[in-house]
């Protein structure tokens, strides 16, 4: 059985990936998500993944670095010569983005130019996942699939693609509108979409695309097997593969977290 954490009356709402262009982790109105501090590599010595607090003087590139939880060599993830920022921690590899700084012609300095690269935690074994130039970032992970949205300035369509963390063949998954269509989160094996039209999951490898709702729900979080949602002052949840119809949990609740 799944139980749920909810919370009832006033609170204040944690901001969530998606369109908001307000939100953390997003950069010129991208998906680009900041260095965290200490991010945990599993596997063999613990290591964590941090970034440089001081930017280099010269090149003004943010770094990131992995180093051993007791201490000793610290190992730079990328080469040091892009603005690097990390996207997702797959067994012992560092995923993380490599962009640079491009002046527009009004002289605007944005981040653009993004392609991600994983490589081990001992810095080791560093390979190209994706090498478009255009603007790939990391959603997040599916098992050894890395969830990449690629995006072209100026575009109004986005791709969303799987690529094997050690590198592979690329998988397309689904086109998306760039200015409503989003990655909200992950379930087991799959990716949960929000959509004007209602919330929708797929398969990383593009397959077993299922419509969950049908109105413009937000996914809340997930508890077990199902995707939880806010409708109103309502609580519901849904099978993430779609074998059921939602089920309205509470009358007036906050999804806090799945137990």
């Amino acid at each position: 059985m799944v139980d749920l954490l909810v919370a009832h009356g006033a609170s204040i709402r944690a901001s969530r990936r998606g369109g908001d262009t307000a939100q953390p982790g997003l950069e010129y109105g991208y998906h680009i998500h900041p260095p965290r501090a200490g991010i945990c590599v599993p596997g063999g010595r613990a290591r964590l993944v941090f970034a440089s607090r001081a930017v280099l003087p010269l090149s003004n590139t943010p770094q990131l670095f992995t180093v051993p939880v007791l201490g000793g060599s610290v190992v730079p993830v990328g080469n040091g010569s892009e603005i690097e920022s990390l996207g997702a921690v797959v067994g012992t590899r560092v995923v993380y983005h490599r962009c640079v700084r491009v002046t527009l012609p009004n002289l605007d300095v944005v981040i653009d130019q993004c392609d991600v690269a994983s490589v081990r935690s001992d810095g080791q074994g560093r390979i190209a996942l994706t090498a478009t130039r255009d603007i790939n970032y990391v959603q997040g992970a599916i098992g050894e699939q890395v969830i990449i949205r690629r995006s072209q300035r100026g575009g109004i369509t986005d791709s969303l693609v799987s690529i094997p963390v050690s590198g592979g063949v690329e998988t397309p998954m689904l086109t998306l509108s760039a200015q409503n269509e989003f990655v909200s989160g992950f379930i087991a094996d799959r990716v949960i979409i929000q959509r004007p039209t209602g919330l929708w999951s797929l398969k990383a490898d593009g397959t077993s695309l299922v419509q969950l709702t049908t109105e413009a729900d937000q996914f809340a979080g997930a508890a077990g097997a199902f995707a939880c949602f806010e409708r109103g002052q309502a609580l519901w949840c849904v099978p993430e593969d779609g074998t059921a119809a939602p089920t309205k949990v509470t009358e007036n609740g906050m999804f806090v977290d799945g137990l």
